[in-house]
């Protein structure tokens, strides 16, 4: 009887999770960042004609398969796809983990629901270190549970295999939370059941730097490297303004106005700003800009906020005293790294998803009573709802997006050199680069063509959105000025 409901139970929920993968597929769904939209743009070919092997943030070995079946199927969304896919799979083996911990009903469909909740918002916006970082730890969720031998492998563990071809900087950060965690609640028997994961972690590392001494592209991986640690400075990001006056490149910079096949931004200009950044990193460290390192890069993420909030109080009833530990560390550790590193959006969700995962995976669960479980279930309910509902209603046709195509077209069909597109990634997320709209982008795409030889034409043509016009006057100014006048600015 016991196992014909659970095998209910279990069929219900992801077919449940399915039908909304479904229904969301269809729904004007978008990237959370521009990387993600570059990135599909090479693996699919439609960002330099030809279908790239090479992504830059995610592995390799990842993105020469999806160069494959861009060449096989280009009509096939296959980089999209794929992320939707690995969310389910997560979704799967994150109820039967629920599914092994809890005996009642209600206990895992509080559980579910939570889960859910994050399926839903993670496939509106998708972004592929939280896609990593959602695939991990469900994979964990898994291991974790079945204490056995050290080298067992289970068919959950290709979840945390995808993770790593994703983003690989995200199960260094969940190996380096549960071995801080394991020590701390004197746990470390469960360490064991983290080699295989740091087996995966390793591999891929090496292959990685493997497959760039191959094909020549270690100066670009280090220069990027560069690149990021600069543009993601937390002394620079929080304080642009102050670089406006003493270095309006650097400034400029900070924008997204990076530029790599000028003889201007070389390793040892960025080495230079590195060095001034990490010089007045704590210059301006006092509670006010601490505070507001915190919570910038989370402003509009409320649904997040609000699921882990109600997630929070939820474990507060279960186990009061281990859930404040874990809160009082969490806080701690984000107090601590603001200083070195911007903390936005991917860097909570990891955060809550270690937390979420060390919960279910700690054996202090189901003490809640069954008033609470039913109340929580119906809240998160109305949660999911709503969320849905603000999703559909927000959704916008930007009159900026038709304007940028007509300006596209125009200017493909009347000028045969460099078309380079400065606007916010809502404007160019829904566009298809090549015919008949050709454009290149500033920043690390500009920086791989650089890093293949590539020949820059004597004529660009820029299209500016006004607003980035506007707030960097002076380097438009002085781009205007470059080769004798040869590149064109146009406002929209």
């Amino acid at each position: 009887m016991e196992k014909v409901k659970s095998k209910t139970f279990f069929l219900f929920w992801s077919l449940l999770g399915l039908g909304a993968l479904i229904f969301i597929w269809f729904l004007p769904w978008r990237f959370q960042v521009n990387d993600d939209v570059i990135m599909m743009w090479l693996v699919s070919g439609a960002y330099t004609g030809t279908p790239e092997s090479y992504a830059v943030f995610i592995h390799p070995l990842l993105s020469w398969t999806f160069s494959k079946l861009y060449t096989f199927a280009p009509t096939i969304p296959w980089y999209p796809f794929t992320w939707y896919l690995v969310i389910y799979l997560s979704y799967l083996v994150f109820l039967k983990a629920i599914e092994k911990n809890f005996n009642s009903t209600s206990a895992k469909t509080v559980w579910v629901l939570f889960i859910l909740g994050l399926l839903v918002h993670f496939l509106f916006f998708l972004q592929f270190s939280i896609v990593s970082a959602f695939a991990i730890s469900a994979g964990f969720a898994f291991r974790l549970n079945h204490d056995s031998r050290i080298f067992n492998i289970y068919a959950a563990d290709l979840l945390i295999l995808f993770g790593v071809l994703i983003r690989m900087e995200v199960l260094l950060l969940f190996l380096l939370g549960l071995l801080g965690l394991q020590l701390l609640f004197r746990k470390l028997h469960m360490a064991k059941l983290l080699l295989i994961p740091m087996l995966f972690l390793a591999l891929g590392y090496c292959f990685n730097l493997l497959w760039l001494n191959i094909n020549g592209l270690s100066e670009f991986y280090e220069l990027n490297k560069l690149r990021s640690l600069v543009f993601d400075h937390p002394a620079l990001q929080m304080n642009k303004s102050a670089y406006l006056v003493s270095d309006p490149q650097l400034f400029s910079f900070s924008n997204g106005l990076m530029d790599f096949q000028t003889d201007d931004l070389t390793k040892n200009k960025l080495l230079g700003w590195k060095d001034l950044l990490d010089q007045s990193r704590f210059e301006s460290m006092d509670f006010k800009n601490i505070w507001f390192s915190l919570y910038y890069y989370i402003l509009n993420e409320k649904y997040l906020i609000l699921i882990a909030c109600v997630f929070v109080t939820f474990r507060i009833l279960e186990t009061w005293k281990s859930t404040m530990i874990n809160i009082l560390i969490f806080a701690l550790v984000a107090l601590l790294l603001s200083p070195f590193y911007l903390l936005k959006i991917q860097v909570y969700v990891i955060f809550f998803l270690l937390f979420l995962l060390w919960s279910l995976t700690a054996g202090d669960t189901e003490n809640a009573k069954l008033a609470y479980s039913k109340l929580f279930a119906s809240f998160l309910l109305v949660m999911i709802g709503v969320h849905i509902y603000n999703f559909l209603s927000n959704v916008k046709r930007d009159e900026a997006n038709n304007k940028i195509m007509s300006l596209l077209k125009e200017s493909n069909k009347s000028f045969n050199g460099e078309i380079i597109l400065i606007a916010s990634n809502e404007v160019y997320a829904h566009l298809t680069p090549g015919k008949p709209f050709s454009f290149q982008l500033l920043g690390w795409p500009t920086l791989l063509e650089n890093s293949k030889n590539h020949v820059q034409k004597v004529n660009r043509k820029y299209l500016i959105d006004k607003e980035i016009f506007d707030t960097n006057f002076q380097y438009f100014k002085e781009l205007q000025q470059r080769s004798e006048g040869s590149n064109q600015l146009i406002i929209f």
